[in-house]
């Protein structure tokens, strides 16, 4: 028996089912898995920073240019309730207060200067010449030209201005004994800005000026006796 073969060619499935399962199958597609590793956190933490503190920036500048305008209009307001001719009194006075500070200060007195020379200065040194040199604030050369009794003198008068706080390198120069036997000297030395200010100066007399405290009054206990035989005797001429 010859054994039978299916000749026919058509599919058992249906062609439909196929495209649709065609379309199915090209539609199809493979979600990615989302994976944030500490990197993208970082990042978004990062921006999320920037963001909040220039919000904050803008919002501080805001109130702060709030404030400043209102305190111009407070300061305006002020101004206006003031009259014009007090404030440029007021302006002239402070222009002259500031010019008279600055009159006083840089002014020059050489008296302070002149009262430590003779509280220094030695019985057998007698000056002759005084010139000094200087700016205000700044420290003074004073050259004192004078005559002693020998070099002993003006060595031990030099000394005495070294020792001294406000005064400092003394240099002796043009030392001549002259035919008299007497020397003649001149001494170049730096005083302190304080032996030349003329504000230092007033100063100093503020503080030397004593007001003397009235004494209360003692009443007298003293007693004057007299001799009674004295006082009972006729008196002779």
């Amino acid at each position: 028996m010859e054994p039978k073969f299916n000749t026919s060619f058509i599919p058992k499935k249906s062609l439909q089912a196929d495209v649709s399962g065609a379309a199915t199958a090209k539609n199809r597609f493979v979600r990615r898995r989302d994976v944030h590793g500490p990197g993208y956190y970082l990042m978004f933490m990062v921006f999320l920073t920037s963001v909040v503190v220039s919000l904050g920036v803008f919002g501080y500048t805001k109130i702060v240019e709030s404030n400043i305008q209102e305190k111009i209009a407070r300061l305006e307001r002020q101004k206006e309730a003031f009259d014009e001719e007090t404030v440029a009194m007021l302006a002239r006075a402070d222009t002259h207060i500031t010019n008279a500070k600055k009159i006083l200060k840089e002014h020059i007195a050489v008296s302070e200067l002149f009262t430590l020379l003779e509280t220094i200065t030695l019985i057998r040194v007698q000056y002759t010449e005084f010139e000094y040199t200087g700016e205000p604030n700044q420290t003074a050369l004073a050259t004192i030209s004078g005559l002693s009794k020998n070099f002993q003198d003006v060595a031990l008068q030099t000394e005495q201005y070294r020792l001294h706080p406000s005064l400092h390198k003394p240099v002796v120069r043009e030392l001549e004994r002259l035919e008299d036997n007497a020397v003649s000297f001149s001494i170049d030395v730096t005083a302190d800005t304080g032996l030349i200010s003329f504000s230092s100066a007033l100063k100093n007399m503020s503080q030397q000026v004593v007001v003397p405290t009235p004494t209360p009054a003692v009443e007298s206990t003293t007693t004057l006796e007299v001799d009674a035989s004295l006082s009972s005797a006729p008196s002779t001429i």
